[in-house]
């Protein structure tokens, strides 16, 4: 009798595997389309990280039609910032974690990419939302930091840069003479006239500075997420002199950053 029932529970287990059909699907539960019942992997998509900029100088928005006041209380117009971005942490109570592992994989010579795990992002001083890549880091956090600037770069393929390439910015970001990139770069002129002065503060390619803010969130497994922080120029240019050399000039923005 025992035999009998072991043969036909053999037989249905034989049948009920013959008949199942293993699903494909993603395996990863902090991925977007994580799949429960899913056997196989069949690829996952996972959260993305965008980050949206306000420019504001004290209170109100920043613009480029406004006249700012520097630390001498001479009046000047702002006519271009740019600061690029290549890594963002946020602090999870007493550990800092990157909050993106993934880069988007811009060339910088025909058939190379960079290959540092880094992804190359950038702010100009307008307002926009940009996606930075995939969360490395899921959780609530209370502060987040930007590395600003770029690490020493080799020569870049032109050819290898198209429009949406954050390093098209050549006439802003990029320093002719020793045929490199800037970290960043600031413009301005002193009034509103077509034929005023442009002059230029621009950072070394490979100095970098910290931008941190205070800012409570919580990153969910499988949600994209939308970091929204305001840059303050008031605070930024607080020690900014405009009657003074570019080497003052980049020395007292750095102090301040």
């Amino acid at each position: 009798m025992r035999s009998l029932l072991f043969c036909c529970w053999l037989a249905g287990l034989l049948l009920l595997n013959a008949c199942y059909e293993e699903q494909e699907g993603c395996l990863d539960p902090e991925a977007v389309n994580y799949e429960v019942s899913a056997d196989i992997n069949g690829g996952c998509v996972y959260p993305a990280l965008s980050f949206s900029v306000d420019h504001q100088w004290g209170d109100s928005l920043f613009s480029y039609d406004s006249l700012y006041r520097d630390v001498e209380g001479d009046t000047f117009q702002i006519r271009f910032m740019g600061l690029f971005v290549r890594e963002l942490e946020v602090d999870t109570g007493g550990a800092w974690v990157r909050a993106n592992t993934s880069q988007r994989e811009w060339p910088l010579k025909r058939g190379l990419t960079q290959t540092a795990g880094e992804r190359i992002g950038l702010i100009e001083s307008r307002n926009f939302s940009t996606e930075w890549g995939r969360l490395s880091y899921l959780g609530a956090f209370d502060e987040f930091r930007m590395r600003l600037g770029l690490r020493e770069l080799d020569q870049v393929d032109r050819d290898a840069i198209d429009s949406e390439h954050p390093l098209n910015l050549r006439s802003q970001m990029y320093d002719t003479l020793d045929q490199e990139y800037v970290g960043w770069a600031f413009s301005f002129r002193t009034d509103t006239s077509a034929d005023a002065e442009l002059r230029w503060v621009r950072a070394e390619t490979e100095w970098s500075m910290s931008f941190s803010q205070a800012f409570m969130g919580e990153w969910l497994p499988g949600e994209n997420s939308d970091l929204e922080f305001e840059l303050d120029y008031e605070v930024l240019l607080e020690n900014f002199r405009i009657n003074a050399s570019e080497a003052e000039m980049r020395n007292a923005i750095n102090a301040q950053w």
